[in-house]
């Protein structure tokens, strides 16, 4: 994983909606011209970018990036969404069996456009949608505000990720059927296929907005398991063997990317 912290850059930002995450960062670019984020705890204080301003700082070394997941906009759903793209440091092989994973906390943070407050909100559906080639689609009329991908989403937040101040891990292990080249960080599955919960209510608007921090994908050294023989059971059971043994493994994934 290039850059996989976010720590290399090319300059250093202080406003939102300064720059575009490729003119600061190195390696990583934004698919569409939505306003993604790098924040940095050693910039100046007084810097709207600097993480230490709302009392959050990444999880490890100085930079992290921050994305907008889920908006409400004078109480009605809007379809915009942020995201951050990579492109590997190889192809993945097919038929291999990756496992991959990133940490995210929610800014939990409220703040003021104008007069309307901008309510904190939690959300589910952040994930990593995985691409045979680089998307990037430049400022242009008709431009998109997100991306919906129904497939090749294989590490995804099913369950709605607390507005807490505790890193989460987001995590999913798959067989590569492609050799996909890129990786993509945000939401695909669509603003109305979206759950959320709304933690503060001062006003009609709201965000779920969360830092993106140590991003990793791994080749296992072992092959994809998979269960010999279908096993039917009743909800009075009190128990039911699953057996995917597979050597050197240390753990099963569920369909859904829970462990």
């Amino acid at each position: 994983m290039p850059n996989p912290s976010f720590e290399e850059y090319k300059i250093l930002p202080c406003s939102i909606n300064q720059y575009f995450i490729q003119e600061t960062l190195q390696e990583w670019i934004q698919p569409i011209p939505t306003s993604s984020d790098y924040w940095r705890g050693d910039i100046q204080s007084n810097c709207y970018l600097n993480p230490f301003r709302i009392n959050k700082q990444p999880r490890t070394g100085n930079g992290m990036v921050g994305i907008l997941n889920f908006y409400l906009s004078l109480g009605s759903r809007y379809n915009y969404m942020e995201y951050a793209e990579v492109n590997l440091k190889e192809k993945l092989k097919i038929g291999k069996l990756y496992c991959g994973e990133f940490y995210t906390i929610n800014a939990n943070h409220f703040e003021f456009e104008g007069s309307i407050g901008v309510d904190v909100l939690e959300s589910n559906n952040l994930g990593i949608y995985f691409s045979e080639q680089e998307i990037f689609i430049p400022v242009s009329p008709g431009q998109p505000s997100s991306l919906q991908r129904e497939e090749n989403v294989f590490i995804n937040s099913a369950e709605v990720i607390p507005a807490d101040d505790n890193w989460h891990r987001i995590e999913g292990c798959f067989e590569a059927q492609k050799e996909f080249s890129h990786i993509v960080i945000g939401n695909f599955n669509g603003i109305d296929s979206t759950s959320y919960n709304q933690v503060t209510f001062a006003g009609k608007s709201g965000s779920a907005y969360y830092f993106i921090d140590d991003v990793s994908l791994i080749e296992m050294p072992y092959a994809p398991p998979a269960l010999e023989n279908e096993v039917t059971f009743c909800h009075t059971d009190t128990h039911v063997l699953l057996d995917a043994s597979s050597e050197g493994a240390t753990g099963y994934t569920w369909s859904d990317g829970s462990t």
